[in-house]
């Protein structure tokens, strides 16, 4: 059972990390430089995945796309991060946090975006395995071919992220 105010400091702790790494790192602007490339004909726009969603929605949208980019990175591509490579919540808060800094510094989030109800309520979820199958039964069809048919995909949106795929990597 949660204890009272669990939350509220796992949300103050992420949120000073978020922060001490945007400072030693310059800020988000060199992470701009790597990611803001991603589909620079102009054919989509990177938070085009939020549009549709009420700001909950998105939130919880953006958790399960890490969630599955790790099941991915696993499954697809043999390579272990997070919950996965270990039972040490510092390893997938590690990963969130790489992840949060290329969805701000990729453009990727809509204008709204507030951090703290992000981490709020990534909190409860993100040590948990989200699978293709969870994925289908909560989303309906997970297939990236969605987006170009007016609909939204997790590994598209991963992909935008962290401005590559998954997909075509080779299992060792």
């Amino acid at each position: 059972m949660e204890r009272p105010g669990e939350a509220a400091s796992f949300v103050k702790a992420q949120s000073e990390y978020l922060e001490s790494a945007r400072v030693k790192l310059g800020n988000a602007e060199m992470i701009k430089g790597i990611s803001g490339g991603y589909m620079s004909s102009g054919t989509a726009v990177p938070s085009a995945w939020c549009v549709g969603l009420t700001p909950m929605e998105q939130r919880e949208w953006l958790v399960d796309c890490f969630r599955m980019r790790q099941y991915d990175y696993f499954h697809t591509a043999n390579q272990p991060r997070g919950l996965y490579k270990s039972k040490l919540p510092r390893e997938t808060l590690s990963e969130l946090l790489i992840f949060c800094l290329l969805c701000q510094g990729g453009r990727v989030l809509p204008t709204n975006w507030c951090w703290e109800a992000f981490l709020e309520q990534a909190q409860p979820v993100v040590l948990t395995p989200f699978s293709t199958a969870d994925a289908t039964a909560k989303y309906g069809v997970e297939d990236v071919a969605q987006v170009f048919m007016g609909g939204r995909s997790l590994r598209f949106t991963a992909a935008v992220v962290y401005c590559s795929s998954v997909e075509g990597w080779k299992k060792d």
